[in-house]
Order: structure tokens, then C-alpha cells, then sequence
């Protein structure tokens, strides 16, 4: 058993419900000041409530990761208003309706890897510049057991999800050398 202390600025991707507003507001517990990074236009004021009332620093930044400059916007605001990046928890995701590729629609298709892969990689690009600049940093990618296995009719979600892994895998070698830890859920 250890004593994790996290002293650190933090950027959650889809920090507003589910795992993302649970492991923002274990961070807080920890110590951590937490970026909620969401889409805009959603209610972020309770998990920022929730966040303050554990006594941590908090804010809120509008992210859309299938939007290359929404997200550079956001890593850069995080920077500003933190100093630094030290954790980023790469969360945000979509399904996929249940389909076979015969019959899936191409914006089907090109919607969910444009959040589910393209906006990972995004994220990443921009993490790891930051990253490089300040000698080291932590990357958390959500995939899913969809990136382990395949479930027919979740194609999209499914490939989606395996490259997750796959660039996962690529950035902890790639990067290792450099401070700069990556690990897949």
C-alpha cells in the first residue's frame, strides 16, 4: 500500500459525469487543481461545486476534441492558467448505434472516430508539446474493452478504441526517455 499525493495541475477531458467526474474529483482529493474540460454549452457548475467543496482549485474550459483548434485552445488555457500541465486524462468518447459496415452511414462512421480516435490524437499532439517543454508530464487515454475484443454491430467503436491502444502503446515507448508516462484504461 502507498500514499498517492498528486500535486498537480490536471486537465480531464469530459470531466462533467461518469469516470471522468469521479477521477477529477479524486484528483481534487489528492491535491490536484482540476481542469474540467468539456464541451461548451454544457452545465458545469455542480462538478465545479463539487470540486471546490473538497477545497481544490477548479475551472472550467470548452473543449471539442473532433476540433483541432478548440483543443489546442484548451491545453493553451490550461497553461496559462496553471503554469504548467502535468496530468492529462483523455476521456472523451461516443458510441456507436449498432450497425454492420454494409450498412453504416460514412457520417456515422466519421463522427465517432473523429471523437473516439482523431480527437485522442489531438490531444495527445499537443499534451506531448507541452509535455516536451517542461521535461515530462502524464497521459491517461480511456479506451474500453471494445479496444480488447470486438463486438459485432460496434465496428466504428471498435477500431476506434484499438487504436487508442495502439497509441498508447506507441507514445509509452516513444516517450519514455523523456519524462513523459502514458497508460490506457
Amino acid at each position: 500500500m502507498y500514499d498517492l499525493k498528486i500535486l498537480a495541475e490536471s486537465l480531464f477531458n469530459e470531466a462533467n459525469s461518469g469516470i471522468g467526474k469521479a477521477t477529477g474529483l479524486e484528483a481534487a482529493r489528492e491535491g490536484a487543481t482540476v481542469v474540467v474540460a468539456d464541451l461548451p454549452g454544457n452545465d458545469h457548475e455542480q462538478t465545479l461545486n463539487e470540486i471546490r467543496a473538497l477545497g481544490a482549485k477548479c475551472f472550467f474550459v470548452p473543449i471539442d476534441v473532433s476540433d483541432v483548434n478548440s483543443v489546442k485552445k484548451a491545453i493553451n488555457l490550461t497553461v496559462e492558467k496553471c503554469g504548467r500541465l502535468d496530468i492529462a486524462f483523455n476521456n472523451a468518447g461516443i458510441g456507436s448505434p449498432y450497425s454492420g459496415i454494409h450498412d453504416m452511414p460514412e457520417d456515422v462512421w466519421d463522427k465517432i472516430i473523429s471523437v473516439n480516435l482523431t480527437g485522442q490524437f489531438y490531444c495527445l499532439k499537443y499534451e506531448l508539446q507541452q509535455f516536451l517543454k517542461q521535461g515530462g508530464g502524464v497521459i491517461v487515454n480511456m479506451s474500453s474493452l471494445g479496444g480488447l475484443k470486438a463486438e459485432p454491430g460496434l465496428v466504428p467503436y471498435t477500431a476506434a478504441k484499438h487504436g487508442v491502444l495502439g497509441t498508447t502503446k506507441n507514445i509509452a515507448i516513444q516517450y519514455a526517455t523523456q519524462n513523459i508516462r502514458a497508460n490506457a484504461l
